[in-house]
């Protein structure tokens, strides 16, 4: 597979796997999905200390439960913005994913997206 961004060693990780079909949720900055929607945290912020590993990430976070997208947007980094919700139904070719649970969410999945992925193919949700 050949990812969108340059993963480090053993990225991802074992126990990821290939999605087929399901559905993942992802807060989206406007009305039409762009590319810097779907970008690592590592991509935003290079020099960024994370507390996760580097392989996370690198990763992009997406959410099994639309409920999850609702509540971050609650978060005062969303204050006064608009939020979008995209629906990402993932095929096999879309990269691999993880469940990478925290204590707060845990139905946080963490993607390794591939370069066949297609923007066009996520569903905007309107509220």
């Amino acid at each position: 597979m050949i990812w969108h961004e340059n993963l480090p060693d053993s990225c991802p990780p074992a126990g990821a796997f290939e999605p087929s079909g399901e559905s993942y949720y992802r807060i989206i900055e406007s009305e039409t999905p762009a590319e810097t929607d779907f970008i690592s945290y590592r991509a935003i912020n290079p020099d960024k200390k994370f507390s996760v590993s580097e392989c996370q990430a690198m990763s992009i976070s997406v959410f099994k439960d639309i409920a999850c997208c609702k509540t971050i947007a609650k978060l005062p980094k969303f204050k006064d913005k608009p939020i979008f919700i995209g629906r990402l139904d993932l095929q096999p070719k879309d990269g691999l994913v993880a469940n990478t649970p925290n204590p707060k969410n845990p139905h946080h999945y963490s993607w390794w997206r591939s370069n066949q992925f297609d923007i066009n193919s996520v569903y905007m949700i309107n509220e």
